[in-house]
């Protein structure tokens, strides 16, 4: 807007359009900052953009579930294996004498992978529990004989009866007997008359108990049932197999395209294991061996040779060229896997962040604007315009308010020229009084219809205003004050003055009508004492009456200079004292109004009033005019700027004193 131009935007629309402003400047942040969240993932091999893999990664947003993630970035040992066996196809030119030569290989690979299915089955968590389940059934039976034979054997005056040495001799003791001394006879052979097939001497009593326990307890089940499960135990083991040498294991290994480290680390596995299967007494405390990756490095000449012979059918060159695209996609997408989650990430930050750009659209409040425009308009506003106007004197002035889109849901209230042809601004043809009546006007319609009781500052209501204006718009500043708190901040004397006048007036009309008073003025006064603005005046001389504030200034003021003096404080003495002088000169002119004039003339009061008054004025006296000229030309300097030239002198606290007293001697007198 022109910096006259008479415009005017209700509260309401005022409000509605610091939202679109704030709206403006959030949106405006919330973009700076989403432009700081740049990606972060690195670039895509040139070959690899068109790939089915990188096609999906550029369609990754911030709803893209984790578990999809892994599982496009997963790249098993058995999606590398084909990687590479594409890769070497690709690359192999004698593709026919390749396939010979896997030909060939095959027999070796073939003596490796019996091998590992050796291994794998000897070695298998099945066989490794059958032989601990054997071995520890070997032993429990073999402990549960042989405590039976030490029942049996107990009295025995030999040591190592009923032990395996003595079962050897048992048992050819039994074959002897039963074959050559008593054939036909079941051993042993204790009849009467029968002798000891070992020490050819006759059975004694005792001698022929003893034989009959030792052949009840080698009959038994106890000792069979030991012997059968040690034999079960033994032959498990046998199984077995012995683990190949190291060196012949690193060339098989080798062969299978296995690294020497990682062949070693295979082996010591592998013994590991062994070992413990003759020791555990269960299959937790057996190392744990993985055969599964050798099987699959048994399966790459396998892989190798499907890929060749693909790439011999016709239009296979070029899909399997697309699989190796794809699979070389998948490797990439795997390694970058955890700059594709910060990608993710990152496109979750931007969708808050758009989410929250989108809450700052304007469109809605934009509308709520125009529709506040229509009905401020239709609700009175123009009504309480031209009321307001013609209450301020601007009755003649032919505008009217329309609303003006500033942009952006911004709606203000001009002027318009009623019955010009033209566009012609009415700012342009308006005086500046004019503009500010009209504006004055704009604002008291809106705040009148908006319903609110908050007081209203004025800076200088009546600036550029002519006389008609200012008494216009002193009036209307008045009535307002008997509905709320009006204050108003001003230099000139002739607006306090007015606005003591209407005041008084309507103070009159209500004691006439047995009213209390409908407003009521304080007056503050603030001052500038050498580098200090704002001070506010000790004594209200315009509040004041003559006697009152002769009697102040010279009961208060005065006593408090007298000490600053004693106390030799000069600086607050040369502070209080300059302010003293310009309160008092200010007093030497109400008197002048309000005693030697009698309030017949008052400064800045536009009326002269004589009712009763000028018979007092008889009373003056050339001595009268003469003290007053006297002491205005003394205390002016206090009231006034000095030039730096010629700076007002130091008050003089004797000569204050004396002149107060003859002010004060003067009141009383006239």
């Amino acid at each position: 807007m022109g910096k006259n131009e008479a415009t005017y935007e209700p509260s309401r629309m005022r409000f509605n359009s610091s939202l679109i402003a704030i709206c403006d400047r959030v949106s405006t942040f919330l973009k700076q900052e989403k432009k700081t969240l740049a990606s972060k993932l690195p670039s895509t091999p040139p070959m690899l953009i068109h790939a089915v893999p990188i096609q999906w990664l550029n369609t990754i947003k911030a709803t893209t579930k984790l578990e999809v993630i892994d599982q496009k970035c997963e790249f098993s040992k058995e999606l590398d294996d084909e990687r590479i066996a594409t890769e070497a196809a690709l690359a192999q030119k004698d593709v026919e004498g390749r396939l010979k030569v896997i030909a060939q290989d095959r027999l070796v690979f073939k003596r490796i992978k019996d091998g590992i299915d050796s291994l794998k089955s000897a070695l298998a968590d099945e066989a490794i529990q059958a032989v601990i389940t054997a071995r520890s059934d070997a032993n429990k039976k073999r402990y549960i004989a042989n405590e039976e034979a030490k029942k049996v054997f107990s009295n025995a005056a030999l040591d190592g009866v009923g032990q395996s040495t003595w079962m050897v001799l048992w048992k050819h003791a039994k074959e002897f007997s039963e074959k050559h001394a008593y054939p036909n006879v079941n051993f042993p052979s204790t009849e009467d008359g029968s002798r000891c097939v070992l020490c050819q001497q006759e059975f004694t009593v005792d001698g022929k108990e003893r034989m009959d326990h030792f052949q009840v307890y080698v009959q038994g089940g106890l000792e069979a049932d030991a012997k059968a499960a040690e034999k079960l135990r033994d032959e498990l083991t046998k199984r077995m197999l012995s683990l190949p040498l190291e060196h012949d294991w690193l060339i098989q290994m080798n062969q299978l395209k296995i690294s020497e480290e990682l062949a070693r680390k295979y082996m010591t596995a592998l013994t590991l294991r062994r070992k413990a299967v003759d020791t555990a007494d269960s299959l937790a405390a057996v190392p744990i061996f993985d055969l599964i990756p050798l099987d699959k490095a048994c399966q790459h000449i396998d892989i190798e040779e499907k890929t060749l012979k693909e790439l011999q059918q016709d239009g296979q060159r070029l899909k399997l060229e697309t699989r190796l695209k794809a699979l070389q996609s998948i490797q990439w997408l795997n390694q970058n896997k955890a700059a594709i989650l910060e990608e993710r990430k990152r496109l979750n930050y931007i969708s808050t962040f758009d989410a929250a750009i989108r809450l700052t659209s304007t469109n809605a409040l934009t509308t709520k604007s125009n529709e506040l425009a229509k009905v401020e308009l239709d609700a009175g506003y123009q009504e309480r315009f031209a009321k307001e106007l013609r209450v301020l004197g601007g009755f003649r002035l032919p505008v009217k308010p329309e609303s003006k889109p500033q942009g952006k849901g911004k709606i203000t209230f001009g002027l318009t020229l009623q019955g010009s042809k033209s566009a012609v601004p009415a700012e342009i043809i308006l005086s500046e009084g004019e503009v500010r009546v009209v504006a004055l006007a704009a604002f008291l319609a809106d705040i009148t219809g908006s319903g609110q009781k908050s007081p209203f500052i004025f800076d200088d209501p009546i600036s550029s205003l002519d006389q008609d204006f200012e008494e216009k718009v002193v009036s209307r500043l008045v009535a307002l004050a008997m509905e709320r708190q009006v204050i108003i901040f001003t230099h000139r004397l002739s607006l306090l003055s007015q606005v003591e006048s209407v005041t008084r007036r309507l103070k009159d009309q209500a004691r006439e009508n047995g009213l209390p008073a409908p407003v009521s003025v304080t007056v503050e006064t603030l001052r500038k004492l050498g580098k200090d603005t704002g001070i506010t005046a000790k004594l209200s001389i315009r509040d004041s009456k003559p006697v009152k504030a002769v009697a102040r200034i010279k009961n208060e003021f005065l006593p408090q200079l007298r000490k600053h003096v004693d106390n030799g404080d000069a600086d607050t003495f040369e502070r209080e004292a300059w302010q003293t002088c310009s309160e008092f000169r200010i007093l030497v002119e109400k008197c002048i109004e309000s005693i030697l004039l009698n309030e017949v003339l008052v400064r800045f009061r536009r009326d002269i009033q004589t009712k009763g008054r000028l018979s007092k004025l008889t009373k003056i006296e050339q001595s009268d005019c003469d003290l007053i000229d006297d002491l205005m030309t003394r205390y002016s300097v206090f009231e006034h700027s000095q030039s730096d030239e010629f700076p007002a002198p130091c008050p003089d606290l004797q000569q204050i004193e004396h002149d107060v007293d003859a002010l004060s001697s003067w009141i009383n007198a006239f």
